[in-house]
């Protein structure tokens, strides 16, 4: 007569090793998701971490699909960390070292925001303090437990929650792959565009097709280069005169809190400084020039020429302080427009 054998006991979950179960099957996905979310509403790659968008650029990967794919990725390992559990540490533990190595270099270029959580993020050390915390308890409080998984429905679920992830991503936010969207001049502006001349007599080109986005990659590549040779500097008409001597161009934004420093305190101060400068205003948004939340313009010896033009998203860290000699570039800083001018950095 076959006698069964009884079911092995389960051997209870100590509250520590409870909670690190909790922290890897609810805490992190949800942390994670909680990115993913911020990054898909705002849908701006200009808000993703500076390192991030330039190895993307020296990969030649359009950057609103390159938005997409991390949207979906994080989607993806949230769904694996919901569904999989004995996927979900390994897992946990990949995309928060990855968290952690983003913002280590973040921090280490100087950034303020890295763009975690879209436009709405904290400095990159307090996004670090988090990540690490959540990193240390995964290691150590999630350690050694196995959790029987049914794996054809539930590796099912994940791969089809991933998919749909990637695929809303894309969708939500406009994109075609392989595709970037230009923006052409109006019918009825084009029409009144000329050849316009500097006091130099040098006949300008016309303004180029606007892109849906511009990013400032290595600037290091414009030292030495004549600035009317710079793809950004082709987007102003007219194009100002800065062929003669030092010069200095900058472009600016009316919520940066280095920009207001250097109009209200630098130009005021050292008024011969400020009468070889020429500032560009750099669009609040592609439908918005100037924010309701701008500082109020100083009057200084500045020369402002014409913003950058509306429909483009200038991801551009200002202030973007270029030092010209005779025209050609000696200094390009993007962020910071005390080393280009031989200035004292600012305390903050």
């Amino acid at each position: 007569m076959p006698t069964s054998t009884p079911e092995s006991p389960v051997t209870p979950l100590s509250p520590l090793r409870r909670a690190g179960r909790i922290l890897t099957r609810l805490v992190v996905p949800a942390w994670v998701l909680t990115g993913a979310v911020f990054k898909l509403l705002e849908g701006n790659p200009g808000l993703l971490p500076r390192n991030i968008l330039l190895a993307g650029d020296k990969m030649g990967i359009d950057l609103d699909l390159l938005l997409a794919i991390l949207i979906g990725l994080e989607i993806f390992a949230a769904a694996v960390m919901l569904f999989l559990a004995r996927f979900a540490r390994p897992m946990a533990v990949f995309m928060l070292a990855v968290f952690c190595l983003v913002l280590i270099g973040e921090m280490a270029r100087g950034n303020t925001s890295c763009g975690c959580l879209g436009g709405h993020s904290p400095p990159p050390w307090l996004m670090l303090g988090v990540d690490g915390v959540l990193l240390l308890g995964v290691l150590f409080l999630d350690r050694g437990v196995r959790v029987p998984t049914r794996r054809g429905p539930v590796l099912a679920t994940g791969a089809l929650t991933a998919a749909g992830g990637v695929a809303v991503a894309t969708m939500l936010l406009g994109h075609t792959p392989l595709h970037i969207e230009t923006i052409d001049p109006d019918p009825a502006e084009a029409s009144e565009v000329v050849l316009s001349t500097t006091s130099t007599g040098a006949a300008e080109p016309e303004p180029i097709p606007l892109p849906s986005y511009w990013f400032a990659s290595e600037l290091e590549s414009w030292i030495g280069r004549p600035y009317r040779d710079l793809e950004l500097v082709g987007f102003l008409s007219p194009l100002p005169d800065l062929d003669e001597g030092e010069q200095f161009l900058v472009f600016y934004s009316r919520t940066c809190d280095h920009c207001e420093e250097m109009f209200g305190h630098d130009f005021i101060e050292d008024a011969d400084l400020a009468a070889r400068v020429t500032v560009v205003e750099v669009p609040d948004g592609p439908e918005r020039l100037t924010s309701p939340d701008a500082w109020s313009m100083p009057d200084t010896a500045a020369r402002h020429a014409a913003p950058l033009p509306l429909g483009v998203n200038w991801i551009i860290t200002t202030p973007l302080a270029l030092r010209l000699e005779d025209g050609i570039v000696q200094c390009a800083t993007e962020g910071d427009h005390t080393e280009c001018m031989g200035l004292e950095p600012h305390e903050h």
